[in-house]
């Protein structure tokens, strides 16, 4: 793709915050969580069992999304 993930994060992430970017390298519809667990720092289950880590950085804004 000739996009960066920026450029992606700019697009998607702005307008009704359905999507986050949690890492450097992942944006997710939170839509699709299912699961938070504190294990290594914090990582994000999604509705297809896919595991992604949440960087240190987002995490306040990501447990805000949570109402946690």
């Amino acid at each position: 793709i000739s996009k960066t993930l920026g450029d992606y994060e700019t697009l998607l992430c702005n307008k009704d915050n359905t999507f986050m970017r949690v890492h450097q390298s992942h944006i997710i519809n939170l839509k699709h969580v299912v699961k938070f667990t504190k294990d290594n720092g914090g990582i994000i289950i999604t509705k297809d069992n896919y595991s992604v880590p949440l960087s240190k950085n987002k995490k306040e804004e990501f447990l805000k999304w949570l109402g946690v």
